[in-house]
């Protein structure tokens, strides 16, 4: 019996000595010089075998410790960084708006609405089944066909928002109280708060999916054209559509001022972030009005050579691209540097390039 412990104790030992976990060094002491029975024996050195496995258990705990932690650095570093953080938050705030906009105002409102939204809308009125899962199904194929077309991280930011805008507008908007008041105002409101949260989506790379898909694959095909446009035309068929099957032509109306809303204001939250001034300053001393330009507001100019019609006298002519905050700035300096230079001040819808926020939009991104 005694051998056959010692045999156990040998190999147990070997094993922790092998995992860096040394066993404690009383366990041969004691063996050597036991002079207990053999049941007493078997007793003692099965407790020093315990003891060994739990430090042997502890020892995994530890690794397996240190390993959950380099991962979840190694998470922090790489995919949890203040720009991701930001923009997952910026698209879920357009989520929440936009759940709120349709639920909260205008399905109570009754009138219809645009897109695959109008659509759920109106399966609901007639069958009661949920907006939101029916925005799911009504989605699959047309996000099929689109995925080639705006790319495969578009597309998947795009399904992420479009669950996610079903999960709110099936479970979170019904928290929130219903707007009851005249559909006019119900109409404006949805258009504003739905727009406003179309914007915030769209602008992260992402869409709630439906026309949202057919609006970006049109603006890739033709990115000259006006969003408003775009959006006022797919959103014309479904609040038809729905005013004809409930009777209801008021309703045409006031389902076509939320798309003008929403489109007007999604308009304005896209592009007003990169609209801006361009002076055309015209002046004969060009190096001076640059110099003066470069000091107030830290912009670049380009410079070239006109002619008067009238006098027939050699000038030149400075274009300064800048923001709204940046153009008092630059009239101010300017006046100042020459009081007889000629100032015209254009307004911009949207600048890009060097020193201005570029905007990604119906653009094939991956």
């Amino acid at each position: 019996m005694i051998l056959r412990v010692l045999v156990n104790e040998f190999f147990t030992v070997k094993k922790a000595q092998k995992s860096s976990v040394h066993a404690p060094s009383f366990i041969f002491r004691q063996v050597g010089t036991c002079e207990l029975s053999d049941s007493i024996c078997f007793s003692h050195f099965n407790k020093n075998i315990k003891s060994c496995q739990l430090a042997l258990s502890f020892r995994r705990v530890a690794w397996y410790t240190r390993g959950a932690k380099k991962g979840v650095a190694w998470i922090m570093r790489n995919y949890i960084t203040k720009q991701r953080v930001k923009s997952h938050a910026t698209e879920m705030l357009g989520l929440v708006l936009m759940s709120i906009g349709i639920y909260n105002f205008a399905v109570n409102a009754a009138f219809p609405l645009a897109g695959f939204t109008g659509v759920s809308v109106i399966i609901n009125r007639l069958t009661a089944f949920p907006i939101g899962l029916t925005m799911v199904l009504l989605n699959i194929p047309v996000a099929l066909v689109c995925y080639h077309l705006l790319g495969r991280r578009f597309f998947f930011r795009s399904l992420r928002s479009m669950l996610v805008l079903s999960l709110l507008l099936d479970y979170f908007a019904p928290l929130f109280p219903v707007y009851e008041g005249p559909r006019l105002l119900a109409a404006v409101a949805c258009g504003v708060i739905a727009g406003t949260g179309f914007s915030l989506v769209i602008t992260q790379h992402s869409s709630t999916g439906s026309v949202d898909f057919i609006v970006m694959a049109i603006k890739a095909k033709r990115p000259h054209m006006p969003l408003r446009k775009i959006i006022l035309f797919c959103d014309l068929i479904p609040i038809v559509t729905g005013g004809l099957i409930f009777q209801d032509v008021d309703g045409i109306f006031y389902g076509l001022i939320v798309s003008f809303f929403s489109a007007s204001v999604s308009d304005r939250v896209i592009y007003g972030t990169n609209s801006g001034k361009v002076l055309l300053i015209v002046t004969s001393d060009a190096e001076k009005i640059r110099n003066t330009i470069e000091e107030a507001a830290h912009r670049g100019c380009t410079i070239w050579d006109a002619n008067g019609g009238y006098a027939g006298e050699q000038r030149k002519v400075v274009m300064c691209a800048c923001d709204n905050a940046q153009m008092y700035k630059v009239q101010r300096a300017v006046s100042h540097a020459d009081g007889q230079a000629f100032t015209i001040i254009l307004d911009s819808s949207q600048v890009a390039g060097q020193g201005f926020r570029r905007l990604v939009l119906g653009e094939k991104i991956d």
